[in-house]
């Protein structure tokens, strides 16, 4: 009776409010947006010929309720529109096939308008309505499909796939850009090494049988695998659990790092056949920015020895070792080498001059300036300058040339052998690492591996290709477990080297091929050209090298906006900068994990609101228009519900339900702000936002159900998924709840509460439930 009270107001208004002049039914009538009418599955796109309200209340509404599921409801919903003619308004179509039409609405071209028409339907009715498929209509997921032999093979071996594929004309950009890597590498190789206190011929080793390997087994055409500083650093810290002192026995420390490369190797084949790829969703973003940032200081931190030319106790990380170096290294700044000094800053002079030169810059006269140049930018050279390279020869002539290493103490590399190493197992210290520092293998298996799926991702989102995690995991694996027995330390994918790669436009892992080919030419027949090499020079490409990661501090300030990515970043840098690589990374996983609790124990949840003259809600913190029914408070939970948050959902949704009026919904408040609120007379749980729930969760719910049952308010469900509904049958829920009192919808609750109750509508102007 209410509801026909109000349509014919309604019609009453629109008749009133008719405007002069009116030239024909396209400028008289036009269809009210959001016309809902509940019936089936129709839906239809109404023309604008089409108006609302209809002419009899008959036609306009029969309202029908749990007894009735056929009967039509039309929704008294359609804001009024004063621009329409007076004539008489036809009734609102009747349940249809599918159709749409456009309308046009005042000249501004064509705009869609829905019209939809069916009853109120509960889960039951929609069941009996439109039965379960027979058959699934998707496919199994692709994990679950036995594949053929010949994709299996291609699955394993990618090189299957793209190399049958490969067009000459790919060759000159994958030679270009495996040229220049190659030469990049020999003074990154060499200096990687020194990283991982190891002989530098090692980090040469490293530069040919990874990178060749990854051809054969990997998925990203970008992704440089080879020697990388990160992997190096933690190399280095769990080959000091088993030889302490690696420049003291470095045929010792050369054993351990091959038994450590072969037990990453085989850890992370291993979690590849177990399929945990998808580990590395754990190590969120903030937490390896801020695990790597830290993590470059401690790269930094190992050079200063060679940089400065001075010794550095070593520190044990676990008693803040790295902020006790950099706090011992400033404190002893007049014990530094001044050739070593000079050599540093002379390399870093190379490095940006030949970057700068690669850019296209180039120095003009700057009348008014203070030294009347400034420096410009032009179009960048199509092939960088390699300025490791430059740094190299300039830093090894000028070192040989005046004797540097006699006259002024110098370090320089020394003696490098030549020829390729012929392959052994590395079992010699396997029993030392599983007993002394497995826990170091492990962190460093688990990092090699998430920074390469995320370099190797980030890239093929550019070129649109797809990495599998699992194999790119073996992948990984695989190069070090082949590598360790060609005297290679552990492999990872470097940061640098794959962004110059991608700038070059490569169209295959080919470029590999030709980089390795460079060192394997240096190790035959170039060696003995470095050993007069400056350590200094190293270290200087190595803290060039670092840029990339130090360049994440800016990330702390973009994180800063989400607190709790922040808390993420900020708990894995002071971590990993108090107690070390090991243990902050473990640290910032505990803290991502607490953070990931805490968000599934104490979610988001609302009221929602109605927009006026629609089927819509929307969450009155959000939406000013959301207008919330003064007898009925309609709940969403933004989670799974289950033994973790239960009691958490059921104190909020006391607490949102006995909310008075104007907290929850400030739009809705009346202008007698000192009337009486009206009694609480039912509640809709919107459980679209519910993916899962177990029997604590169901158990709550029917603790609810029977609670506000007991005090005469109505509890209805709405937008129910189907496991959670098979959840609730098998743990007897609908024992004792309704099965009619869940809904196809929001809207189709409000609808049948307000029927079934005589609700008071919602304080507005326009017309409302």
């Amino acid at each position: 009776t209410l509801v026909r009270h109000r349509l014919k107001n309604h019609q009453r208004k629109t008749t009133k409010h008719k405007p002069m002049g009116s030239n024909g039914p396209d400028d008289s009538a036009r269809l009210l947006a959001d016309q809902a009418s509940f019936g089936g599955s129709n839906f239809s796109l109404a023309s604008s010929s089409q108006r609302f309200p209809p002419e009899s209340d008959e036609d306009a509404l029969e309202l029908g309720l749990m007894q009735t599921p056929q009967a039509r409801l039309v929704n008294p919903l359609a804001p009024t529109d004063t621009s329409t003619d007076s004539a008489p308004a036809p009734t609102a179509a009747p349940s249809t096939p599918t159709s749409r039409r456009a309308s046009t609405m005042n000249g501004e071209g064509a705009r869609p308008e829905a019209a939809v028409q069916r009853p109120v339907l509960n889960e039951e009715e929609f069941a009996s309505q439109h039965p379960e498929a027979s058959e699934p209509i998707l496919p199994p997921p692709a994990d679950c499909v036995r594949p053929s032999v010949r994709k299996s093979a291609r699955h394993v071996l990618p090189i299957l796939e793209w190399l049958p594929k490969y067009a000459r004309g790919w060759l000159l950009a994958d030679a270009i850009a495996g040229i220049t890597i190659g030469v990049m590498l020999i003074p990154q190789g060499l200096a990687y090494a020194i990283v991982g206190r190891l002989p530098p011929i090692y980090g040469l080793y490293t530069s040919v049988v990874p990178p060749l390997v990854y051809v054969i087994l990997g998925q990203s055409r970008e992704l440089s695998v080879g020697a990388f500083a990160l992997t190096s650093l933690m190399s280095a810290k769990a080959v000091v659990r088993i030889v302490p002192d690696p420049e003291a026995a470095p045929a010792d420390a050369v054993l351990a790092a091959l038994a450590v490369a072969f037990i990453v190797g085989l850890l992370q084949i291993g979690m590849s056949l177990c399929r945990l790829g998808f580990l590395a969703v754990f190590l969120a973003p903030p937490l390896v920015s801020g695990f790597t940032t830290a993590a470059a200081f401690a790269i930094a931190a190992s050079q200063i020895k060679s940089l400065l030319g001075m010794a550095v106790p070593s520190f044990p990380d676990e008693e803040a070792g790295l902020v006790r170096t950099y706090a011992y290294a400033i404190a002893h700044l007049g014990e530094a080498s001044p050739a070593a000094v000079v050599a540093s800053l002379l390399t870093f002079v190379v490095l940006i001059l030949c970057r700068v030169a690669s850019l296209g810059g180039r120095i003009q006269r700057a009348p008014g300036t203070l030294l009347g140049l400034r420096l410009a930018y032009g179009a960048p050279w199509p092939v960088p300058i390699p300025g490791e390279l430059v740094a190299v020869v300039l830093g090894t002539a000028i070192a040989a040339g005046a004797d540097l290493h006699a006259k002024y103490g110098l370090a320089v590399v020394g003696r490098i052998p030549s020829g390729i190493p012929m392959p052994s197992l590395p079992t010699r210290a396997l029993t030392a690492v599983l007993s002394g520092a497995l826990g170091d293998v492990f962190t460093l298996a688990i990092v090699a591996y998430a920074i390469s799926i995320s370099v190797a991702r980030t890239y093929a989102a550019k070129s649109q290709t797809h990495i599998s995690a699992n194999q790119e995991l073996f992948a990984l694996g695989a190069c070090n477990v082949i590598g360790s027995f060609f005297s290679c330390h552990v492999a990872g994918p470097s940061l640098s080297r794959s962004s110059l790669i991608s700038s070059m436009g490569v169209r295959s892992p080919l470029h590999a091929l030709f980089s390795s080919v460079i060192i394997i030419v240096v190790l035959v027949a170039l060696t003995h050209l470095f050993e007069n090499l400056p350590m200094a020079v190293l270290a200087a490409i190595i803290l060039m090298a670092l840029r990339g990661l130090l360049q994440q501090m800016g990330h702390a300030w973009r994180y800063w906006r989400v607190k709790k990515d922040f808390i993420i970043w900020i708990s894995a840098f002071l971590a990993t900068w108090i107690f070390g690589i090991a243990y902050g990374l473990a640290l910032g996983v505990g803290i991502s994990l607490i953070t990931v609790l805490y968000g599934t124990t104490r979610p988001y949840c609302t009221l929602l609101g109605q927009i006026a003259g629609t089927e819509l809600y929307r969450d009155v913190r959000h939406c000013a228009d959301a207008v919330v029914q003064p007898q009925l408070r309609v709940f969403r939970f933004h989670a799974r519900l289950y033994f973790a948050n239960s009691e958490y959902f059921e104190a909020m949704l006391r607490k949102y339900v006995a909310m008075p009026l104007n907290q929850s919904a400030p739009a809705s408040t009346g202008p007698d702000s000192t009337a009486a609120a009206p009694p609480l007379r039912a509640i809709v749980l919107d459980a679209s936002t519910v993916n899962e729930t177990d029997s604590a969760g169901a158990g709550v719910l029917l603790r609810l159900v029977r609670d506000f049952a007991a005090a005469d308010v109505l509890f209805l469900i709405a937008s129910c998924r189907a496991n959670v509904r098979e959840v609730l049958q098998r743990v007897g829920f609908f024992d004792t709840f309704r099965r009619d009192h869940m809904f196809v919808s929001v809207h189709d609750a409000v609808l049948f509460a307000v029927a079934k109750l005589g609700l008071e509508p919602a304080p507005q102007d326009q017309p409302s439930l």
